[in-house]
């Protein structure tokens, strides 16, 4: 099985280096998008946590690997803070999950097996 990096990128036909900028613009809050350049980019040491939960996501094979990317994500110390509990100036984890569920589910019904994988 192809892990959410390979798909997306195959999907939206991109380099698999331009995977954690896609998903991470995809998956960001869209009142929180100011704060990025304000916090120092999307590299900075504040969206660390959101890029490690990109990464992990994209390395998963699975939709069930993401949640548990997702789980980590959800309990991460850093979540706890002011800014990204309650004003939520991170990525979306749901948002997350949604995309990669849309992904497997594309790569899925394209398999050359067809219904037959699922049966």
């Amino acid at each position: 099985m192809k892990s959410f990096q390979t798909l997306f990128c195959e999907r939206h036909q991109c380099p698999e280096s331009e995977y954690l900028k896609r998903v991470f613009w995809r998956c960001l809050y869209p009142h929180a998008i100011p704060f990025v350049f304000l916090l120092g980019g999307i590299r900075s040491r504040y969206f660390a946590t959101d890029c490690r939960l990109i990464s992990g996501a994209g390395r998963a094979s699975t939709v069930a690997k993401v949640r548990e990317e997702i789980s980590d994500f959800i309990v991460a110390p850093d979540n706890g803070r002011l800014l990204r509990r309650t004003f939520r100036i991170r990525v979306s984890a749901t948002r997350l999950k949604q995309l990669a569920k849309r992904h497997f589910h594309y790569a899925e019904s394209r398999s050359p097996l067809g219904d037959t994988a699922r049966g």
